[in-house]
């Protein structure tokens, strides 16, 4: 599953792409909801959710774009 430096390697790219710095608090409350995933599907969503959004997206919509990978995988 993913640790920690992996996910805040995949959130940078969230952060610097809307230009917006998550705090601690916040981080924490990501980090909890993802750190039972892989780290390629949580980097795939990132990535699916900055092509399609103007806007810093939700952990429900990151998980919503991890979806079609759920499907297929066990976690």
């Amino acid at each position: 599953m993913i640790g920690q430096n992996e996910f805040l390697e995949i959130i940078s790219l969230l952060e610097e792409n809307y230009n917006k710095k998550l705090n601690d608090k916040i981080l924490k409350l990501w980090y909890d909801e993802f750190k039972g995933y892989k780290k390629e599907w949580l980097k795939i969503a990132v990535i699916n959710c900055i092509k399609e959004y103007s806007y810093f997206p939700t952990i429900n919509q990151v998980k919503e774009k991890m979806g079609y990978y759920l499907q297929y995988e066990e976690i």
